[in-house]
């Protein structure tokens, strides 16, 4: 799946049609939020105004007034959909590797789904759509958006790479469903993405220990040895699937959180930049390169 990363490569009918699509879900948006309550739905100017980059009535109304029930974090969605950003919407709920495909090539997805369609985990329609501008305004944010797209980038071509089928042989369903979160319904820092997912690994090698001595795995607690060494060459397995090697490899097996390891965590970031640069400016073709510019670049 190819996908425009920047709107000003759009035609003018591609960008129309955003329009149309924007303002459509506005409308039914504030058609929602009028059903559930009645004439208290507006709340007054959104102060400080979020940008609008549309002149739609009900596209402006929506972005810039409070509206009850509708957070401020779905609103700055909105905001950044008006301003040419690029969204890919659907009447449909896409699979996570579908997700993750889009969000590798720096584009998002926002499903409006028709009456009668499945919800969960969501309670209807309004705060599906809801969570999925919150996810739009969060892998938009200029301070992690390059970085993100080169998270997601790194693992989607990481998925389909040997290593990662040795990696998840014998893993159980509840990590594929782990991996599937954090890389279809997580956003915000490559570190914090990153750490998410080693976390889960740990689970799914304490998951795995336990179904193989055929005993109930703690919900709780630091890995034991045993653990820890499986742990250790699953991780191993990640690392070669996405391609770290050398200082990178180390400073990614020592991360947890930002806080924890600064620079080894600054230099993990500067790799997944560097990666989300290449895709977005439509020249990500040497990983290695990537790689090594990050090394040089500390």
């Amino acid at each position: 799946m190819q996908l425009a990363v920047a709107p000003v490569s759009r035609s003018r009918e591609l960008v129309q049609q955003d329009e149309l699509e924007l303002e459509r879900t506005s409308e039914f948006l504030l058609s929602e939020v009028k059903r559930r309550h009645g004439a208290r739905f507006r709340q007054g100017a959104r102060k400080p105004p979020l940008f609008c980059g549309v002149e739609s009535p009900v596209v402006k109304q929506v972005i810039l007034e409070r509206l009850r029930g509708v957070c401020d974090a779905a609103m700055r969605g909105l905001s950044v959909w008006s301003s040419g950003f690029p969204v890919l919407l659907f009447d449909f709920a896409p699979a996570p590797l579908e997700i993750l495909a889009i969000q590798a090539r720096g584009a998002r997805c926002v499903s409006r789904l028709p009456e009668g369609a499945r919800t969960l985990p969501h309670a209807g329609r309004l705060e599906f759509l809801l969570h999925d501008l919150c996810h739009l305004a969060k892998f938009s944010d200029p301070r992690f958006f390059a970085e993100q797209v080169g998270f997601f980038a790194r693992f989607e071509r990481a998925l389909w790479t040997p290593d990662w089928a040795g990696l998840e042989r014998d893993l159980d369903d509840g990590w594929i469903a782990d991996r599937d979160h954090v890389l279809a319904d997580m956003n915000g820092s490559s570190v914090f993405l990153f750490a998410a997912l080693k976390m889960r690994l740990k689970m799914a090698a304490r998951r795995t220990l336990a179904r193989k001595s055929g005993h109930l795995a703690p919900m709780t607690g630091p890995l034991s040895s045993e653990e820890l060494e499986l742990f250790d060459g699953l991780l191993g397995r990640m690392l070669d699937a996405v391609g770290f090697e050398g200082a990178l490899r180390r400073a990614a097996i020592a991360t947890s959180t930002r806080r924890d390891c600064p620079i080894q965590a600054a230099l993990i970031a500067d790799a997944f930049q560097l990666t989300g640069s290449a895709v977005l400016e439509g020249h990500d073709d040497d990983p290695g390169r990537v790689q090594r510019a990050a090394l040089n670049s500390r």
